[in-house]
């Protein structure tokens, strides 16, 4: 099934007006990473069937501000979903192709005011959004918290980039992997496209994965670009088994400076000439938000010590001490970035010790556990 929802602004006065539909079909783990408006699946009819929709959904519980109306959309009919009652990451697509800033609208409504527009504009153009998250998409889209070593956004005409982030900022493991969100507008869908495919040529990160790489081949395959995709396109299309695991750069491998914690924050820190750190006369290489091997399969361990290849908090532990395990097999469940990684046993043996427990933090290469061989 393909994704598709429906944007409505609703007043206190009982003006409520649908704005159009967007396709968020690309996804991972049923969490959106690239969303278009209009969908390339969607005809005038078939709009105006969701619009009607939505208007008397959002009508019928007396429904005041911005909200999401969300369908599957399968042969033709259209199914739904849930309601989001608040703003959308993915909201500025519809900003750029019906020209209303539905944050400002958000606030006539809530100072009582009505709405500014009477009815929906037609579509002029398109837009696609990618969301431009630190997780690694070759190791199953593990996050990978740490120092913005470079962060150079794109820009040009009909380029937009929403972020708070800025070159010498952190990624900071215990909130939302979203780094920035991608927005391009052209005059048709193939125009967007071209235009993102610059864009996101231009945007230069540093320092940790992103899923950059992967809406660069994402733009290469065929069938996205024909707009013949649905809901399981990434995990059929082979993309994803074809990314390259991410490994920082030579500029990042800087051998004056070190990434500290302070806080539970990262910081990079330049360090003076005559300061060592590792070997004499020179300070140690620190690959900043380098994670392991794949999270969901076995991480970066070596002999009995099934380490942890991310940083997060444990949220629950599947073995015991003196239990067999099979290589692959589940032995916690750690949370980074409101996403929740399995770590799977790097090889069969017995647990002779659990180094975690539940509720507590773990960090990238601290001990999980010990399987005896």
């Amino acid at each position: 099934p393909r994704h598709i929802e429906i944007q409505v602004m609703a007043d206190a006065l009982g003006h409520v007006v649908a704005l159009g539909e967007r396709d968020c079909s690309i996804q991972r783990r049923h969490q959106k990473l690239v969303e278009e408006a209009p969908s390339p699946a969607v005809d005038g009819e078939l709009r105006s069937a969701m619009n009607a929709t939505a208007v008397a959904l959002a009508r019928s519980v007396g429904y005041v501000g911005a909200g999401t109306l969300e369908f599957l959309l399968h042969d033709g009919q259209f199914y739904f979903l849930e309601m989001n009652t608040r703003i959308q990451v993915e909201h500025p697509i519809t900003e750029m192709v019906t020209g209303i800033d539905l944050v400002r609208e958000q606030l006539r409504v809530a100072a009582g005011r009505p709405l500014s527009f009477a009815c929906a504009p037609q579509p002029w153009g398109h837009a696609v959004e990618c969301r431009v998250n630190a997780e690694d998409p070759a190791r199953d889209f593990a996050p990978t918290p740490g120092a913005l070593i470079a962060f150079r956004p794109p820009a040009g005409f009909g380029v937009r980039v929403d972020t708070g982030f800025e070159r010498g900022g952190a990624i900071d493991p215990r909130f939302d992997s979203l780094v920035a969100k991608l927005i391009v507008w052209g005059r048709d869908r193939t125009e967007a496209l071209s235009r993102l495919a610059r864009a996101l040529d231009d945007f230069d990160v540093q320092g940790v994965a992103t899923t950059l790489p992967l809406y660069r081949a994402l733009l290469r395959d065929k069938r996205f670009a024909a707009g013949d995709y649905d809901t399981g396109f990434l995990e059929r299309s082979g993309l994803l088994a074809r990314m390259t695991p991410w490994t920082p750069a030579l500029a990042e491998l800087d051998d004056e400076a070190v990434t500290v914690e302070v806080n539970g924050k990262a910081y990079r820190v330049k360090l003076p000439a005559n300061v060592a750190t590792g070997r004499p006369g020179a300070a140690r290489r620190v690959a900043p938000g380098r994670v392991g091997q794949r999270v969901s399969g076995a991480a970066r361990s070596s002999g009995a010590e099934l380490v942890s290849p991310i940083q997060g908090t444990v949220l629950s532990v599947a073995v015991d001490v003196g239990q067999h395990v099979e290589a692959g097999q589940l032995v916690c469940v750690v949370e980074a970035m409101k996403m929740e990684n399995q770590i799977t046993a790097h090889r069969a043996g017995v647990v002779s010790a659990l180094r975690v427990q539940a509720g507590e933090t773990v960090k990238p290469g601290g001990v999980i556990a010990l399987i005896g061989a």
